[in-house]
């Protein structure tokens, strides 16, 4: 079943909504904290250009997220718990959050959690997603509504690694185009300094001879 839901600004990485887990013993919260700091290193990764859904093994459950209009929607599961559904919880949090709260969500000021009062709608969606085995849930399985097998499947290492090594490489590029920008201006202006003084003299001398031109075809 869905164990915990995000809803994160994308924009400023802003926590809006979270779901607890509930009635969790000391070991099951000792593993969730690792989980909730997992989402959190992914919110850093994460952007408008990121896939627009994706689903991240993180073993022994996985997070599927959903992103609409710089919006992160994502909900940890358990492993067995059908994608699908997982999918359709996402899809009915997005809309009934959009309806509730689409107006404000970009507001300047906001603090983080400032929409936690969604939360009684989450824990009440979760709790008709909870038995995989109800009618209702067996039906939104059997109805093809999303491909969940099309969605992008990575695993959480290589995507924390992956994205780490890229951003040092994105870092070093930053760099390397600061050094030839400097380098470009610097080339610019000595190539200014010596044309003037190569053909500076020149130009002025050019000018002399013709304003005299000038003022001997009007004055003599």
């Amino acid at each position: 079943m869905p164990l915990s839901t995000f809803i994160v600004r994308l924009t400023d990485k802003l926590i809006l909504v979270e779901t607890l887990l509930e009635h969790s013993d000391s070991e099951t919260k000792s593993s969730y904290e690792t989980f909730r700091k997992q989402a959190k290193d992914l919110f850093k990764k994460m952007s408008h250009n990121s896939e627009p859904s994706g689903i991240i093994i993180s073993e022994p459950n996985y997070f599927l997220y959903v992103i609409e209009q710089n919006i992160l929607y994502m909900t940890l599961c358990e492993k067995a718990y059908p994608k699908r559904l997982a999918y359709n919880f996402l899809e009915e949090i997005k809309k009934e959050f959009d309806i509730q709260f689409g107006g404000e969500v970009m507001r300047a000021g906001l603090r983080p959690y400032a929409f936690q009062k969604f939360d009684t709608f989450i824990q009440k969606t979760k709790a008709l997603y909870r038995d995989t085995k109800a009618q209702k849930n067996l039906d939104r399985v059997s109805k093809d509504l999303k491909d969940v097998n099309r969605i992008m499947t990575q695993n959480i290492k290589d995507i924390l690694t992956r994205d780490g090594k890229l951003e040092a490489v994105a870092d070093r590029s930053s760099l390397l185009l600061n050094q030839a920008q400097r380098y470009k201006d610097r080339t610019t202006k000595m190539n200014s300094l010596y044309y003037w003084r190569t053909y500076g003299p020149i130009l002025a001398g050019a000018v002399i001879i013709l304003l005299f031109l000038v003022l001997r075809f009007y004055w003599f």
